[in-house]
């Protein structure tokens, strides 16, 4: 097991969790360490959605690129913000993450969304967490993030702030929990996944931006060839909000025989 006892049980079998913290505080590691345990505890096949770099990954993960993420499943969305960004307003989009936050539950999905700061990701998905699994903050964190949160991180922070005082823990081996009844700090919560390397760590180097807004970009034959039969079968397409994040300009339309 790679998790703390008192925090494997406060993870839900099914729903939304949320790790935030500094950069280099080890969010990603929990995220992995918590995909590892949740995987042999519960299951579920494990995955990780638009993972940049999927041959890092050991076989018993499988990286996915669709955001309708997999009936029950346990999902690792790392960086998160990349494809659920607060500022993202279309409204079709809007409507997809609603349905997803509202839904996941009952599919069955344990998604666990990763981000250095909450106020990046989309609002649903903060509002339906189930629990907050927060890793070191910094003082800017906690002045520059959501202002509804302000008093959680406050108390993270100065959880942190005592550990780094004490001296006897590494506080990356720390994280503060809010989850159902629990509020508090739970030190050594995690060992790093058994697959962990440097490499994994720093998996977005070398990585171009431009090509990371979602991973659908990077398939895109597969989705020209959902979108032909989707018209061919109803004359529909695909929400025009998908198909601004894969880079088709609005006059684009599939051709077929």
């Amino acid at each position: 097991m790679r998790l703390n006892p008192l925090l494997s049980e406060l993870i839900p079998p099914e729903g939304l969790i949320l790790i935030t913290g500094d950069i280099g505080s080890g969010k990603s590691c929990l995220a992995y360490a918590m995909l590892e345990d949740m995987y042999h505890k519960y299951k579920k096949p494990a995955y990780t959605f638009n993972f940049p770099k999927p041959d890092l990954l050991p076989k018993w993960i499988t990286n996915i690129t669709d955001p309708e993420l997999p009936e029950d499943s346990i999902v690792v969305l790392d960086e998160a913000y990349i494809s659920y960004h607060s500022r993202v307003s279309m409204k079709e989009e809007s409507r997809f993450i609603d349905k997803f936050t509202g839904l996941v539950r009952q599919k069955g999905i344990l998604a666990i969304f990763v981000t250095q700061m909450t106020r990046k990701l989309d609002r649903g998905i903060v509002g339906s967490s189930q629990g907050f699994f927060i890793k070191r903050l910094t003082r800017m964190n906690v002045r520059l993030d959501r202002s509804e949160l302000k008093p959680i991180f406050e108390s993270a922070y100065k959880a942190f702030d005592k550990i780094i005082k004490e001296g006897k823990v590494d506080p990356r081996k720390c994280t503060y929990v809010l989850a159902g009844d629990f509020e508090g700090m739970i030190k050594y919560s995690n060992m790093t996944p058994s697959f962990w390397t440097e490499n994994f760590s720093r998996a977005w180097k070398g990585i171009k931006l431009s090509e990371s807004k979602i991973s659908i970009k990077s398939n895109k034959l597969n989705i020209f060839s959902a979108q032909s039969e989707l018209m061919k079968n109803s004359g529909q397409r695909l929400p025009r909000w998908l198909e601004r994040m894969m880079g088709l300009p609005d006059s684009w339309a599939p051709k077929y025989d």
